[in-house]
Order: C-alpha cells, then structure tokens, then sequence
C-alpha cells in the first residue's frame, strides 16, 4: 500500500498505490498513463519553478551545482568520468538564459539612471 513516491504530493501519489499502478499499468488501462503523468508533470513543475526562482534570486549556479551533486552524481561528470549530456546541454540552456536576463535587467537598469540624470550624464535637478 505505498504510494509511487512516498514524499509525493500530487494527486497520483495521494490517492493510489503502487500495486493499482502496477495492474493499470499491467491491463493497458489509459487511467495508469494519465495517473503517470499528472505525477510527471507535478514534478516537472516544481523542478522548473525552483530553476525560476534561483534565476530570480540570482543563485542559479549554485542551484546547478547542488542539483547534479544531488541527483547526477557530480558536478559535470557522474564520478566515474561519463558524462550526463542532457542534463549538461539542458542546464547550458538555462544558464544561457540566466546570462541574458541578467544583461537585460543590467541595460533596464543603467537606462533608468540615464534618464534620472537627464539623459546627458548629469545628474537630473530633482534628483541633485
């Protein structure tokens, strides 16, 4: 009578176990592929909210770093010198994005203090 993760909130995980699983999944019954993935997608969307939010909070290296240490088994390599690309080339991407919003809100920023000064580098009277 375990759930299919026992620290699992979603509905899956709360109102069905492991063994109606196993016989929806043994039946071909199309309730076993919507129960998998209403638990996926729960999962996928706390992962990807964390990811946004070490972004916002500007910690997503650090986020990276413990997320492979944690579930892949090292920093860049799985320990015994393989190498997990996927995970590698999905957090490229990320940090890539992570880069450009940075650069944006950096330009936003110094934009914002251009126009405080009055646009020619002086500092605007109201602000003096």
């Amino acid at each position: 009578t375990r759930a299919l993760l026992p620290s699992c909130a979603c509905y899956c995980c709360r109102t069905h176990n492991r063994a109606y699983l196993h016989h929806l999944l043994n039946t071909h019954e199309m309730l076993a592929d919507v129960l998998l993935s209403i638990h996926n997608v729960h999962h996928y969307a706390r992962f990807f909210a964390a990811v946004r939010a070490s972004i916002a909070a500007r910690r997503f290296g650090a986020y990276r770093a413990a997320f492979r240490r944690e579930l892949l088994g090292g920093d860049d390599d799985s320990g015994d010198g393989t190498t997990n690309e996927l995970a590698r080339d999905c957090f490229g991407k990320l940090l890539d994005v992570q880069q450009h919003l940075a650069h944006e809100e950096q330009q936003a920023y110094e934009a914002v203090l251009a126009e405080r000064r009055g646009g020619d580098g002086g500092v605007h009277p109201l602000h003096a």
